[in-house]
């Protein structure tokens, strides 16, 4: 109404000649029935049915909406002094229910929410589909060639039995030993999801024992000193995955020796420690030797996954590795130590 109002006032200025008076008075006539008051620029009351305009007008000098005694006022200065009219004042005598509004706008808010929601999840879903069938693409291709490289990869390692003792045939053997442990740390990676392999109490000294054995042969063609200190603990763990912390420890001593070098195994109730000569690796770098991809010496063949799989290996048990590199007294040598803390 007050726009309205105002916009009736701005025409009647400017359709009447110099008759303010009787403009203004017709306007009035036509809404007698409507609480309203209106002001000149001194704020003096030119016409008013609301008793408390006078007074209003003197404590609200700010235009808009409050309200008084229960009761809601608004004033308006749209007319910008036409008709000699500065200032209006509305009330209305009856309290605004905006309860009713206001559950209507939060329902509208959870209906466009919810809307968005819908339409996020939706196209989530179908701008997505494409890259997970990608990856599950993948993954079933993975599988497969694991699955099928087991057959030649078990071929290879019974051959070796049949090779000629030289030099060449050493050579030999040690590439096939290599194919076979990438072999069984691929199948560990990749197979994980659909391992069966439940848990069991483990002889750790048999089975390092064991591995020990599969890598004797690279041990000996880098020509390191081998020696293990075991001692018999139980470990309810799955085989697998203690295979493969240990054996990926073992390939990662064998790899960063120095030629000469020596290689210790220590097994306690308390920890399992590898031990071997190279070169020091850096403080800054130890902590992220454990990390996927990451090596300390890029000369050194390798994909830097090994310490990755016994890092998620420790921290599927609970334990602690820990790495340190000390000068040895082998020359500027650093002795490199892997230790798994069993009881985190």
């Amino acid at each position: 109404m007050a726009s309205k109002i105002a916009s009736e006032i701005i025409q009647l200025h400017m359709q009447t000649h110099a008759d303010y008076h009787n403009a203004l008075n017709a306007l009035i006539s036509r809404y007698k029935d409507a609480s309203i008051a209106l002001f000149d620029s001194k704020k003096r009351v030119l016409y008013s049915n609301i008793p408390e305009s006078a007074d209003l007008i003197k404590t609200h000098k700010e235009g808009g909406f409050f309200s008084f005694k229960g009761e809601y006022y608004l004033f308006s200065d749209e007319t910008f002094a036409h008709l000699g009219v500065a200032k209006m004042l509305f009330k209305n005598s009856k309290p605004l229910h905006f309860s009713s509004l206001y559950r209507n706008m939060v329902l509208v808010f959870v209906v466009a929410f919810l809307c968005v929601i819908g339409v996020s999840v939706f196209l989530g879903r179908l701008f997505l589909k494409p890259i997970r069938n990608e990856i599950i693409r993948i993954d079933h291709f993975l599988k497969n060639t694991t699955h099928e490289l087991n057959t030649p990869m078990s071929a290879l390692v019974l051959s070796l039995k049949t090779l000629e003792d030289n030099q060449q045939h050493r050579r030999i053997k040690i590439a096939i030993q290599r194919m076979s442990f990438l072999y069984r740390s691929l199948s560990y990676l990749v197979m994980q999801d659909i391992e069966r392999e439940s848990f069991a109490l483990l002889d750790l000294k048999a089975l390092i024992t064991k591995e020990n054995t599969l890598f004797s042969e690279m041990i000996d063609y880098h020509k390191l000193e081998f020696k293990s200190d075991l001692v018999g603990v139980v470990l309810k763990a799955k085989e697998q995955d203690f295979i493969s912390l240990y054996s990926n420890l073992l390939m990662n001593a064998i790899k960063y020796s120095v030629m000469h070098g020596y290689i210790h195994i220590e097994l306690t109730p308390e920890f399992l420690k590898v031990k071997n000569l190279g070169y020091e690796i850096p403080k800054d770098k130890i902590t992220k030797l454990s990390v996927r991809y990451a090596r300390f010496n890029s000369s050194v063949l390798g994909y830097g996954i090994g310490l990755d799989l016994v890092k998620k290996v420790c921290e599927k048990y609970k334990m602690r590795l820990e790495i340190h590199s000390e000068p040895s007294l082998k020359g500027s040598f650093h002795e490199n130590s892997f230790c798994v803390q069993f009881q985190g």
